[in-house]
């Protein structure tokens, strides 16, 4: 499989998952201008089926800040990341494509000007915004810092909460972890030729 350059509307995100890399991610980046000149950035991704989202805040939109992001991603899920989708901002261009290739990860391109081929991503951000953005009292003031430890703290609170307990009604109502699981663990049943299994 290995690292390729591909356009959306040139493939199927089911034709990359595998039982051992169960995993499609899209991803994208916040810009958000704060009070005196301050700007910081948030780079977000979502598995396109099972919705586990991730998130986190940088001072800087580089291809750096993205390295970091997905190598943190991709142990957040273990390394089953088959492929991930990005639009063709600089930040996922040298040090992003180099974390790709390294995870042995496929680097999948959306259309240029084509917002609509990251519809997923999109609608996380809106609801990264308003369900919690501009519901957090600390988070903005947290960003002024130049040390975003603690705003990245509270954003990964609400990350622990959107993954694991909100309910979402494209997921039957399960949140994203419960329905993983749920796929998963349905998939088993019906398929014992799965290596990964184990039984207690």
């Amino acid at each position: 499989r290995g690292h390729k350059k591909l356009r959306i509307n040139e493939v199927n995100p089911n034709d990359y998952l595998s039982p051992t890399k169960p995993f499609f991610f899209t991803t994208d980046s916040i810009v958000l201008y704060l009070p005196y000149g301050i700007k910081r950035y948030i780079i977000t991704a979502v598995e396109h089926e099972k919705k586990i989202a991730y998130a986190r805040s940088y001072n800087s939109k580089s291809s750096l800040s993205a390295f970091d992001f997905l190598m943190r991603l991709s142990v957040l899920v273990d390394g089953k990341i088959a492929a991930i989708l990005s639009d063709n901002g600089s930040e996922f261009a040298k040090y992003f494509e180099e974390a790709c290739k390294r995870l042995n990860i496929i680097h999948i391109y959306s259309r240029v000007h084509t917002p609509k081929d990251n519809p997923v991503c999109e609608r996380f951000n809106r609801t990264l915004q308003e369900e919690f953005m501009e519901t957090d009292e600390y988070f903005e003031p947290y960003l002024t810092e130049s040390n975003l430890v603690r705003a990245n703290e509270r954003l990964t609170e609400w990350l622990i909460f959107y993954n694991f307990k909100r309910p979402h009604q494209t997921l039957d109502y399960r949140s994203p972890f419960e329905y993983y699981h749920y796929k998963f663990f349905e998939k088993q049943k019906l398929s014992p030729m799965y290596p990964t299994l184990t039984c207690h």
